[in-house]
């Protein structure tokens, strides 16, 4: 407080770091365009495979700044919406972790692609014991059916990269441990093993929620194996992600 009678009236911030996933830097851009405003400062920083977005509002007083700093942020979540996963500087890992927290729902994973990186990102977050149940690697066709229990023609018809194959995975962890939601992924993660119709990159994601049915998305992702191998797990987290805030 003695400080305070020296200052010289300097402006007090606020900061924030908010996260997206999902939409390159250059169509945020777009999308930002004529957002910042006298007392905001916005700046991009591409952190793969995110962009981060580092905000600071300045007032007379910090509650001035932190009023700016809040009214700014309501903008920013209109104009991005569910592609933003944090205002607060959280990893996509705990904020899907807080979200199972809060709707008191279970998770387990099935990889094949990723080899585990899921899973570790996923035990990374402190506490993640109250959500996380299991999770399985497999690689091979014989332990998807073996474990995972996908049929030997599913595997056969579809190939181990597949719609079918990553639902049927999704549904085989959630039953074998008895998670509300199942996670399943495999993919071409390079950089040998495309084809024309699966080029290098191609990644299917599975997900089984107990109640709710099962479903799945492709991705085509670019980079080397580690990059092809992390935005997977981070498709994965934020399609659980954007199933949560369904129900919060």
């Amino acid at each position: 407080p003695d400080l305070e009678i020296y200052d010289g009236g300097r402006k007090k911030y606020s900061a924030r770091l908010v996260k997206t996933f999902g939409i390159p830097e250059s169509e945020l851009a777009e999308m930002l365009t004529g957002i910042e405003r006298e007392g905001v400062r916005l700046g991009y920083r591409s952190h793969f495979p995110e962009i981060h977005l580092r905000v600071s509002a300045a007032g007379n007083a910090l509650t001035a700044a932190e009023a700016l700093m809040e009214e700014f942020l309501i903008e920013l979540s209109v104009r991005l919406g569910d592609n933003i996963f944090t205002t607060s500087g959280e990893t996509m890992e705990a904020v899907v972790g807080g979200l199972l927290s809060h709707n008191k729902q279970t998770l387990a994973v099935a990889e094949s692609c990723t080899g585990g990186l899921l899973a570790s990102r996923i035990t990374d977050v402190p506490g993640s014991s109250e959500y996380f149940l299991e999770g399985v690697v497999t690689y091979s066709n014989e332990a998807k059916n073996k474990i995972l229990g996908v049929p030997q023609d599913v595997l056969i018809a579809n190939g181990a990269v597949s719609a079918p194959v990553v639902e049927a995975m999704a549904s085989g962890v959630r039953k074998l441990s008895g998670a509300d939601i199942g996670i399943g992924i495999s993919g071409i993660a390079g950089p040998g093993g495309g084809t024309e119709d699966k080029p290098v990159g191609t990644v299917y994601i599975g997900v089984d929620i107990n109640g709710s049915g099962v479903f799945s998305n492709r991705y085509l992702f670019h980079g080397d194996r580690s990059q092809i191998k992390l935005v997977s797990t981070e498709a994965a987290l934020n399609l659980i992600r954007k199933n949560l805030i369904k129900d919060v």
